[in-house]
């Protein structure tokens, strides 16, 4: 997560020193137990930064990367690695330059009947995943040649056209431009698309989805291809253009648990406890892992304990456990952003027999006087469930005894009760030639 952690604070710095505008990290990258995949990252505040490939760049009056084809839309791909998700979040900032017409295309060389996702429906840009020819949806960033009306603006200023049915509420548009009039060749530096500041006019009651500058589109089903950002206009680059600044995309990943938990004794109060280790995730490694360990107290309830290791561990040793003790041993992961799941339980692996009725264990006394013993056991043979008790009985034969048809020395007997986690007790009081058994 250091590496995610830079990258925001660098972020976040420079906009607030170069621009004036203070954002914040938003709610979804900090709910825990959360998993975020950074997938897609520019920034051309940082001057190290170079455009893709398939976008120009922009050296004044603000760094920046354009469309630099004629091609209706210039491509970058976002890959990623074949990860599985469901929700995408992120954000843009970008630059007007021209007259871009937002959704209003009409005029444009591909007739409005004939617009769809594949070729372009804004002036703006598209986030899609899929390949081409099979694109999907997920947000577009339109932009406006005025705020204060017209055909080709926003269409929340209450002149520009609708998008087009595919994008749903899914977009947001700005305009750049305060007007009144336009330029075909401004860079309206001035007025930082898609950050919701800065609306004049009919603009300031433009459609706000509630996550600005960020969105966030869930998916009815897990997808696991490309995402897709596309510039695209209609007009020729001597007419309009539209620079992005920045952008950030997410996925969000299962927030899986560690897998292949194996626990195995290796000294009678001790359990090496290991885990296959967890794919990172770019910009948010895992700093720690949780083992938890339960077992059934002689009081019936239950007893648990956690115990971390820090970094990329995938082990760790259980120490000071009692003997004769079932212990339920699971894992889990976390990242800066809190825990992830715990993996299902497993066993010492030396406590997967189980006996329905435990055999005696081995009783050894020492300390034995007229009157008194000390008792010590060992675990029973068979590998049980937690111990929850033993039953000490002491018989005796007491040859002043009388029983009531008369016969002399009675066996007599008494039970005392011992927790299942000690495996000793000192038995006082005793009178010569009383014999003691363990059950």
């Amino acid at each position: 997560m250091m590496e995610f952690s830079f990258l925001f604070l660098k972020y976040f710095a420079l906009c607030f020193l170069s621009l004036a505008v203070v954002s914040s990290i938003p709610s979804f990258l900090s709910t825990p137990g959360r998993e975020w995949k950074l997938v897609g990252y520019l920034d051309m505040t940082d001057p190290t930064q170079q455009c893709p490939d398939s976008w120009q760049k922009i050296t004044s009056p603000r760094s920046s990367c354009g469309k630099k084809s004629t091609a209706p839309c210039d491509s970058l791909n976002i890959t990623t690695s074949g990860a599985s998700y469901q929700t995408v979040c992120g954000r843009f900032r970008g630059y007007q330059i021209g007259s871009p017409g937002a959704f209003h295309l009409s005029d444009g060389n591909v007739p409005e009947n004939l617009r769809n996702i594949e070729t372009y429906y804004v002036d703006g840009v598209t986030i899609t995943y899929g390949v081409p020819g099979n694109r999907h949806h997920v947000y577009t960033y339109a932009a406006g040649f005025l705020e204060s009306g017209g055909v080709a603006s926003s269409p929340c200023t209450g002149n520009g056209d609708p998008p087009l049915p595919l994008v749903g509420f899914d977009y947001y548009c700005e305009s750049g431009n305060a007007g009144p009039y336009w330029s075909l060749t401004d860079f309206y530096s001035s007025d930082i698309l898609w950050d919701r500041q800065q609306c004049g006019g009919n603009e300031g009651t433009c459609y706000n989805p509630p996550d600005l500058p960020w969105f966030c589109k869930t998916f009815p089903a897990t997808i696991s291809e490309d995402l897709e950002v596309r510039i695209c206009t209609n007009q020729g680059l001597d007419d309009e253009n539209v620079a992005i600044e920045s952008f950030e995309l997410y996925i969000e990943v299962p927030s899986i648990p560690p897998s292949n938990v194996v626990a195995i004794t290796i000294a009678p109060t001790s359990v090496n406890v290991s885990w296959d280790q967890l794919p990172s995730v770019s910009g948010n490694s895992y700093i720690a892992h949780e083992v938890r360990y339960s077992w059934l107290m002689g009081n019936g309830q239950l007893g648990t304990m956690y115990v971390n290791t820090g970094g990329d561990s995938n082990q760790l040793v259980l120490n000071s456990l009692q003997e004769c003790v079932q212990y339920n041993i699971s894992v889990r992961a976390y990242t800066s952003q809190g825990p992830g799941l715990f993996s299902s339980s497993v066993l010492d692996s030396s406590l997967n027999m189980y006996a329905q009725v435990p055999q005696p264990p081995e009783v050894q006394t020492s300390a034995f006087t007229a009157t008194s013993a000390n008792l010590t056991w060992s675990c029973p043979l068979e590998k049980i469930y937690t111990v929850i008790s033993y039953s000490v009985n002491v018989t005796a034969n007491d040859p002043s005894s009388i029983s009531a048809n008369g016969v002399r020395g009675l066996n007599l007997s008494y039970y005392t009760t011992v927790p299942g986690n000690q495996r000793y007790i000192q038995l006082k009081d005793m009178s010569l030639g009383k014999g003691i058994t363990m059950a």
